[in-house]
């Protein structure tokens, strides 16, 4: 057996899960035994009688630390002492003791949520899933129900709550409420057109605790941008990305929603992202939802796809920034290299994270592919739970429903979760525990999120009953578009 094996052989034994689920309990606001584990772990000034109670599950943490080939003082900082990954690891050993190892792995909470905090924007763009506008909703949380909201979250496994929008800075109350979240212990990240990245709010939003902020940037070409965002949009947002990376408190990225009006400018694009410093490059799959729908002719063909992932994942491999990716397919493509090449290189080992080698392709069974409704929810500007951004079902209401019932009963929650309640080829892939296809694509077009996701390569008659016949004359005017100057 190798170190994965071994860790997947062990975290099946029913006495292991017992213990996870001992380690793990909580009683109201207090962390579990598992937190003050992790944070005591290689503690010079730790008192005996801590050193004695957690002989045992110190012990097992150096032997997997040991066995996947890292450092006391790296396992400390990267992980037991680093609130949000010590958190992620709590929550996925509850997860485990609760549920088992499941393929997918079902969890206790969402390990991420995407909280449309406020449907006001300062910008109209073509492509908004929210179909945001310069004003919020009349039915939008007060300031006392934001922090509610963060309670229950926190209270349910919550690891990284994304505020985004509209456009989350528009919104006085983020900055209260976003401290709030990174004080009880969640790793805060900012998603944002940028142009309101002024120094001076770059410099707020590192006092305020956030981790991370996510820039969207449609094309190296003003115009292009424009086009999507607004007039002179494109140097304002440039200018915020050059204000984030200059804030070396948080890590900053650009995400690129890709279709035919940019597609050819990837590799452009991930070069302009590291020349200026950023940390990770997104590329967003194009959904038809929200005002999305009045450009679906500028989706990407399966065989544009195909190549934007190879793209992604030459630069996954070669680990000069960070990748992401939000079309599942990623997932696919890096076991489909890997098994091409015999290695282990780099897998998709979640919804927004990659590893590499044994134990990443472990780990990729368990947790890779498509998130929506399993590891990741949507919260919207009142309230309401939808599984994705891109889906605007709504399933719930944070403030309205248990949590608890809510997460473990509700039937398009527990249908998510369910790689094999799929229909055509979603169904039959042999890459569905690392893939499933992407569940908002076939609602948007066929208003069926168990369907075949139409984007995919190996769904390819899907797209051409879409297409009409036109994807021949769609590829030969890609082919046609120049390179970016």
């Amino acid at each position: 057996m190798d170190s994965a094996e071994r860790i997947e052989w062990f975290l099946q034994r029913s006495y292991v899960q017992a213990g996870l689920r001992w380690l793990t309990r909580v009683n109201g606001h207090k962390e579990s035994l598992l937190d003050d584990v992790f944070s005591s772990y290689d503690q010079p000034n730790m008192p005996l009688s801590k050193r004695v109670r957690y002989a045992i599950p110190h012990f097992f943490m150096d032997y997997f630390r040991s066995r996947i080939g890292t450092s006391k003082e790296t396992a400390k900082k990267e992980l037991f002492h680093h609130p949000g990954r010590r958190r992620a690891l709590v929550a996925t050993a509850r997860s485990i003791g609760n549920y088992g190892l499941t393929r997918p792995q079902k969890f206790w909470g969402p390990l991420m949520v995407v909280w449309n905090f406020t449907n006001r924007c300062n910008l109209n763009c073509l492509h908004c899933y929210q179909n945001s506008t310069h004003e919020p909703l009349p039915d939008e949380m007060t300031l006392d129900k934001k922090y509610r909201a963060v309670d229950i979250m926190y209270d349910n496994d919550v690891v990284l709550l994304a505020f985004s929008g509209g456009e989350p800075l528009t919104e006085p109350t983020f900055w209260p409420v976003a401290n709030y979240a990174y004080k009880k212990g969640l790793y805060v990240v900012v998603a944002t057109n940028g142009t309101l990245l002024t120094k001076e709010n770059c410099a707020r939003m590192a006092e305020t605790g956030v981790c991370y902020t996510e820039v969207s940037l449609d094309s190296l070409n003003p115009e292009v941008h424009n086009r999507f965002r607004g007039k002179d949009m494109w140097q304002h947002t440039v200018e915020g990305i050059k204000n984030s990376v200059a804030q070396k408190k948080f890590r900053t990225g650009i995400a690129t929603t890709v279709t035919r009006l940019n597609f050819h400018e990837l590799e452009d694009m991930i070069k302009f992202a590291k020349d200026l410093g950023c940390h990770k490059f997104c590329a967003f799959n194009f959904v038809p939802t929200g005002r999305g729908k009045d450009i679906v002719d500028q989706d990407l063909t399966p065989e544009m796809r195909e190549e934007m992932l190879k793209i992604l994942y030459k630069h996954l491999d070669e680990g000069k920034i960070d990748i992401m990716c939000t079309a599942p397919q990623i997932g696919r493509t890096c076991h489909e290299v890997n098994l091409l090449y015999g290695g282990l290189g780099n897998f998709a080992t979640a919804h927004v994270a990659t590893g590499k080698g044994s134990n990443a392709k472990m780990f990729a069974k368990y947790v890779g592919g498509c998130g929506a409704g399993r590891c990741y929810v949507a919260l919207q500007p009142n309230g309401d739970w939808t599984p994705c951004v891109f889906m605007p079902n709504v399933i719930g209401n944070i403030l309205k429903d248990d949590f608890r019932t809510w997460w473990e009963t509700n039937e398009v929650l527990v249908s998510m979760r369910d790689r094999d309640d799929r229909s055509g080829g979603c169904l039959n892939c042999e890459y569905k525990l690392y893939c499933g296809g992407c569940r908002a694509r076939p609602l948007g077009y066929y208003n069926d999120f168990k369907a075949s996701d139409p984007g995919c390569v190996r769904n390819k008659d899907l797209w051409d009953s879409l297409a009409g016949g036109k994807e021949k004359e769609a590829q030969s005017e890609y082919e046609r578009v120049p390179p970016s100057a």
